[in-house]
């Protein structure tokens, strides 16, 4: 699973290289002048993206499900690449804000990294493997800022998107060429009649995947993720501002506030990931679960920059063992022959918080300050973890729960016959 991360490393470095320069390349090299304007194409390009991915989802983990995870791995990058290297004839913020849904559209190579692992890794080694390639997702976020504003110095912002295409075209080849699916799809449409082939819509199969009520609190807890990321990290700025009080090294605590999380689930991620390999996710999860609402309290009640650099540390240790940990029980949980196309909704929610997260974050941040949307946020997890804590007791365990449901309702069983 090394190379996957590395490829997961290239595409989240190609994403983040351009993502925080996109008001500068609209002013520089598409024309847009007017700072109001400038703020507005930035917002509805940024979550053009998202809002594509949201949609799209559940189309590719659907046809993963019949196909076979790795082509959708290397049709995400191929189809990134050129609709990233499109952009570089971009002429208007309209050119790029279509171009930049299109590469939604083919986006999903983290959300099928998923599947691909949990269906070819050794049950004991999913944790740590999806841990890994986390790590490898967290850094290309982490360093891609870096080098692109490094780039952007040397050979200015828009031939960024050049490697930007380049990086997503190495990650594909290296798919293609190194990857091996060990477990690939085995449709059994033909096992079914031709009226219930017809039934197979995604309503039917969405209410046969969230009928399940830990799949419920799983989605719940991956939008939450996002939800509380993309709602306060815009405006961790004036937060952090209100806590230096110095114009000396203002920007670099402020990038530091941001970064020092990602650091950390870099750093922990794989570790809490072999660790639920040996104790079980589900342990782990409601301990992140809860852990995450005492950080989040936390960076509310601070008022020390220094007690809310450690919090925010801390959040991202505990991020970094949540994210694997709800990978592994939907795995455990997914409808047989559905796998690829639940993780398609989950991801669909995590897209889902991050177009909802700013939108909410700064309308409520108006109204009870960033201190409450943060302490908003500390609440959710809380009551996810305690909405899992009651599921979790509810049922006499998972692997029993999704048996059940895989015998007794799933709509991919073989047709009963009698004699």
């Amino acid at each position: 699973m090394y190379v996957l991360s590395f490829a997961q490393f290239l595409v989240m470095s190609a994403f983040s290289l351009i993502i925080p320069f996109i008001p500068i390349y609209l002013k520089h090299d598409l024309g847009v002048r007017n700072q109001a304007d400038i703020q507005l194409w930035t917002g509805m390009i940024f979550g053009a993206t998202f809002l594509s991915a949201f949609l799209f989802q559940p189309v590719w983990g659907k046809i993963a499900d019949r196909t076979s995870r790795k082509t959708i791995l290397i049709r995400s990058a191929l189809g990134m690449a050129v609709a990233t290297f499109l952009m570089t004839y971009s002429t208007s913020a309209l050119n790029l804000l279509v171009l930049r849904f299109v590469l939604g559209v083919f986006g999903g190579f983290i959300p099928a990294s998923s599947p691909f692992i949990t269906m070819n890794t050794p049950k004991e080694n999913i944790g740590y493997a999806l841990g890994g390639a986390q790590s490898g997702a967290y850094a290309g976020n982490i360093f891609g800022p870096l080098i692109g504003g490094i780039l952007g110095q040397w050979i200015g912002f828009y031939k960024i998107l050049y490697v930007s295409s380049a990086m997503l075209l190495i990650a594909g080849t290296l798919i293609f060429f190194f990857l091996t699916e060990l477990n690939k799809p085995e449709p059994d449409n033909a096992k079914l009649s031709p009226q219930e082939r017809k039934r197979l819509n995604f309503l039917l199969e969405l209410k046969e995947i969230v009928k399940r009520p830990a799949i419920r609190t799983l989605f719940m807890a991956g939008f939450l993720i996002q939800f509380s990321t993309m709602s306060t990290s815009p405006f961790l700025a004036t937060y952090v501002e209100s806590m230096w009080n110095h114009d000396a090294l203002l920007s670099t605590m402020v990038g530091l506030s941001v970064s020092i999380s990602g650091f950390s689930i870099m750093i922990f991620s794989p570790i809490i990931g072999k660790k639920a390999d040996k104790v079980g996710p589900e342990i782990i999860l409601l301990t992140c679960l809860f852990g995450n609402f005492i950080c989040y309290v936390s960076q509310a009640l601070f008022s020390s920059i220094w007690l809310f650099l450690l919090a925010r540390f801390l959040m991202g240790v505990f991020v970094g063992g949540l994210l694997p940990s709800v990978i592994s029980l939907i795995r455990m949980h997914a409808p047989k022959k559905m796998e690829s196309l639940t993780f398609g909704y989950y991801h669909s929610a995590l897209f889902l918080g991050n177009l909802i997260g700013p939108l909410l974050g700064g309308y409520l941040s108006g109204i009870i300050h960033i201190k409450g949307v943060i302490l908003l946020a500390g609440l959710l997890f809380l009551i996810n973890g305690v909405t899992f804590w009651t599921v979790k007791s509810s049922h006499i365990g998972i692997a029993k729960e999704s048996l059940q449901h895989d015998l007794v309702s799933s709509p991919f069983r073989p047709p009963s016959h009698r004699t």
